[in-house]
Protein backbone atom coordinates (compact mmCIF):
# COMPACT_ATOMS: atom_id res chain seq x y z
CA UNK A 1 0.00 0.00 0.00
CA UNK A 2 2.95 2.50 0.80
CA UNK A 3 4.39 1.89 -3.00
CA UNK A 4 1.00 2.25 -4.22
CA UNK A 5 0.51 5.56 -1.72
CA UNK A 6 4.13 7.07 -3.42
CA UNK A 7 3.02 6.50 -6.90
CA UNK A 8 -0.33 8.08 -6.75
CA UNK A 9 1.49 11.01 -4.90
CA UNK A 10 4.45 11.01 -7.51
CA UNK A 11 1.62 11.10 -10.56
CA UNK A 12 -0.08 13.76 -8.72
CA UNK A 13 3.08 15.86 -8.03
CA UNK A 14 4.29 15.40 -11.54
CA UNK A 15 1.10 16.58 -13.50
CA UNK A 16 0.89 19.55 -10.92
CA UNK A 17 4.55 20.43 -11.86
CA UNK A 18 3.90 19.86 -15.80
CA UNK A 19 0.40 21.92 -16.06
CA UNK A 20 0.65 25.01 -13.80
CA UNK A 21 -2.50 27.37 -14.68
CA UNK A 22 -4.59 24.44 -14.38
CA UNK A 23 -7.61 24.31 -12.19
CA UNK A 24 -7.21 22.32 -9.22
CA UNK A 25 -9.59 20.32 -7.27
CA UNK A 26 -9.45 19.39 -3.50
CA UNK A 27 -12.17 18.30 -1.02
CA UNK A 28 -14.09 15.85 0.69
CA UNK A 29 -16.57 13.32 0.15
CA UNK A 30 -18.67 10.71 1.86
CA UNK A 31 -21.52 8.07 0.64
CA UNK A 32 -22.45 4.25 0.89
CA UNK A 33 -20.72 1.51 -0.09
CA UNK A 34 -21.65 -2.13 -0.83
CA UNK A 35 -19.67 -4.69 -1.21
CA UNK A 36 -20.57 -7.30 -3.95
CA UNK A 37 -19.62 -10.57 -2.62
CA UNK A 38 -22.27 -12.70 -0.81
CA UNK A 39 -20.09 -14.04 1.60
CA UNK A 40 -19.19 -11.03 2.69
CA UNK A 41 -22.84 -9.68 2.62
CA UNK A 42 -24.04 -12.49 4.93
CA UNK A 43 -20.85 -12.02 7.69
CA UNK A 44 -21.22 -8.03 7.48
CA UNK A 45 -24.44 -6.91 5.70
CA UNK A 46 -24.66 -5.41 2.42
CA UNK A 47 -22.68 -2.26 2.92
CA UNK A 48 -21.82 0.74 4.84
CA UNK A 49 -20.46 4.29 4.86
CA UNK A 50 -17.12 5.43 3.04
CA UNK A 51 -15.25 8.60 3.51
CA UNK A 52 -12.64 10.43 2.66
CA UNK A 53 -10.53 12.85 0.56
CA UNK A 54 -10.36 13.94 -3.18
CA UNK A 55 -8.29 15.84 -5.31
CA UNK A 56 -7.95 16.20 -9.33
CA UNK A 57 -7.04 18.63 -11.95
CA UNK A 58 -8.31 19.68 -15.16
CA UNK A 59 -5.64 18.53 -17.99
CA UNK A 60 -6.93 18.83 -21.39
CA UNK A 61 -10.44 19.83 -22.84
CA UNK A 62 -12.64 18.70 -20.32
CA UNK A 63 -10.15 15.81 -19.21
CA UNK A 64 -9.52 15.62 -15.48
CA UNK A 65 -7.10 13.65 -14.07
CA UNK A 66 -8.79 12.48 -10.72
CA UNK A 67 -7.82 10.68 -7.20
CA UNK A 68 -9.04 9.88 -3.78
CA UNK A 69 -8.31 8.30 -0.90
CA UNK A 70 -10.84 6.54 1.63
CA UNK A 71 -11.95 4.79 4.51
CA UNK A 72 -14.48 2.24 4.30
CA UNK A 73 -14.99 -0.19 7.79
CA UNK A 74 -17.95 -2.57 8.81
CA UNK A 75 -18.04 -4.64 11.98
CA UNK A 76 -19.77 -8.40 11.45
CA UNK A 77 -19.83 -12.12 12.92
CA UNK A 78 -18.88 -15.55 11.68
CA UNK A 79 -21.74 -17.57 10.21
CA UNK A 80 -21.18 -20.75 12.85
CA UNK A 81 -19.41 -19.16 15.83
CA UNK A 82 -20.83 -15.78 16.00
CA UNK A 83 -17.29 -14.33 16.94
CA UNK A 84 -17.04 -10.55 16.21
CA UNK A 85 -15.08 -9.64 13.43
CA UNK A 86 -14.02 -6.26 12.27
CA UNK A 87 -13.57 -5.50 8.59
CA UNK A 88 -12.06 -2.18 7.37
CA UNK A 89 -10.19 -1.00 3.36
CA UNK A 90 -8.54 2.09 2.33
CA UNK A 91 -9.21 2.31 -1.22
CA UNK A 92 -6.48 4.62 -2.95
CA UNK A 93 -7.94 5.90 -6.65
CA UNK A 94 -6.80 7.18 -10.05
CA UNK A 95 -8.72 8.12 -12.83
CA UNK A 96 -9.59 9.64 -15.55
CA UNK A 97 -13.12 11.46 -16.26
CA UNK A 98 -14.10 13.46 -18.90
CA UNK A 99 -16.42 16.20 -18.24
CA UNK A 100 -19.01 17.10 -20.57
CA UNK A 101 -19.69 20.44 -19.11
CA UNK A 102 -18.73 23.44 -20.98
CA UNK A 103 -17.02 26.83 -19.42
CA UNK A 104 -19.47 28.90 -17.38
CA UNK A 105 -22.41 25.80 -16.98
CA UNK A 106 -23.41 25.08 -13.54
CA UNK A 107 -24.67 21.74 -13.80
CA UNK A 108 -21.29 19.26 -15.34
CA UNK A 109 -21.94 15.79 -15.81
CA UNK A 110 -19.11 13.77 -16.17
CA UNK A 111 -18.05 9.68 -16.79
CA UNK A 112 -14.32 8.30 -16.07
CA UNK A 113 -12.73 5.21 -15.04
CA UNK A 114 -9.80 4.24 -13.58
CA UNK A 115 -7.35 1.84 -11.20
CA UNK A 116 -7.81 1.17 -7.66
CA UNK A 117 -5.26 -0.21 -5.20
CA UNK A 118 -7.39 -1.85 -2.24
CA UNK A 119 -5.96 -1.94 1.50
CA UNK A 120 -7.77 -4.52 3.89
CA UNK A 121 -8.12 -6.16 7.08
CA UNK A 122 -9.96 -8.33 8.83
CA UNK A 123 -9.86 -8.65 12.43
CA UNK A 124 -11.28 -11.76 14.84
CA UNK A 125 -11.81 -10.43 18.56
CA UNK A 126 -10.90 -14.02 19.53
CA UNK A 127 -8.53 -15.37 17.36
CA UNK A 128 -8.06 -18.63 17.07
CA UNK A 129 -5.31 -21.43 14.97
CA UNK A 130 -8.46 -21.78 12.54
CA UNK A 131 -9.47 -18.00 12.52
CA UNK A 132 -6.39 -15.50 12.39
CA UNK A 133 -6.35 -11.68 11.60
CA UNK A 134 -6.21 -11.04 7.62
CA UNK A 135 -4.31 -7.93 5.83
CA UNK A 136 -3.64 -7.79 2.40
CA UNK A 137 -4.04 -5.86 -1.26
CA UNK A 138 -5.62 -6.11 -4.10
CA UNK A 139 -5.86 -3.77 -7.39
CA UNK A 140 -8.88 -3.48 -9.65
CA UNK A 141 -10.70 -1.28 -12.10
CA UNK A 142 -13.76 1.22 -11.69
CA UNK A 143 -16.37 2.96 -14.28
CA UNK A 144 -18.17 5.70 -12.81
CA UNK A 145 -20.69 8.78 -13.67
CA UNK A 146 -21.48 11.80 -11.97
CA UNK A 147 -22.00 15.43 -11.96
CA UNK A 148 -20.61 18.32 -10.01
CA UNK A 149 -23.62 22.00 -9.53
CA UNK A 150 -21.27 24.74 -8.68
CA UNK A 151 -22.33 26.16 -5.54
CA UNK A 152 -20.89 29.39 -5.22
CA UNK A 153 -17.64 30.61 -6.98
CA UNK A 154 -14.91 28.05 -6.20
CA UNK A 155 -16.74 25.70 -4.41
CA UNK A 156 -19.35 22.46 -6.40
CA UNK A 157 -21.05 19.84 -4.71
CA UNK A 158 -19.81 15.99 -6.44
CA UNK A 159 -22.75 13.73 -6.93
CA UNK A 160 -21.62 9.91 -8.51
CA UNK A 161 -22.38 6.90 -8.56
CA UNK A 162 -19.06 3.99 -8.89
CA UNK A 163 -18.60 0.41 -9.61
CA UNK A 164 -15.67 -1.40 -8.68
CA UNK A 165 -14.38 -4.66 -9.78
CA UNK A 166 -11.20 -5.82 -7.19
CA UNK A 167 -11.16 -9.83 -6.26
CA UNK A 168 -9.11 -10.46 -3.16
CA UNK A 169 -8.00 -13.99 -2.68
CA UNK A 170 -7.24 -14.22 1.27
CA UNK A 171 -7.61 -18.12 1.73
CA UNK A 172 -8.52 -20.50 -1.00
CA UNK A 173 -11.65 -18.87 -1.89
CA UNK A 174 -12.00 -15.65 -4.00
CA UNK A 175 -13.53 -12.50 -2.03
CA UNK A 176 -15.25 -9.88 -4.62
CA UNK A 177 -14.34 -6.66 -2.78
CA UNK A 178 -15.64 -4.36 -5.18
CA UNK A 179 -18.80 -3.36 -5.80
CA UNK A 180 -21.25 -0.40 -6.23
CA UNK A 181 -20.47 3.00 -4.61
CA UNK A 182 -22.85 6.06 -4.31
CA UNK A 183 -20.99 9.43 -3.06
CA UNK A 184 -21.55 13.01 -2.70
CA UNK A 185 -18.53 15.37 -2.28
CA UNK A 186 -17.59 18.97 -1.37
CA UNK A 187 -14.96 20.26 -4.14
CA UNK A 188 -12.53 23.80 -3.84
CA UNK A 189 -11.77 24.71 -7.28
CA UNK A 190 -8.01 27.03 -7.29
Amino acid sequence: MKRATTIFLAILFLSISSLAGQKFLLGVSGGYYSVSDSDFKDIYSSGSGIYGFLAGMNIWKGIQVFGSYKFFSVDGKTTYTKEDLKFSMNPLTLALRYNFGKEGWKLKPYAGAGIDFYSYKEDIVNESEFMKDTSDSVTGYHVQLGGSVELIKNLCLDLNFKYTIADAKPYEKTVKLGGTEFGIGLLFVF
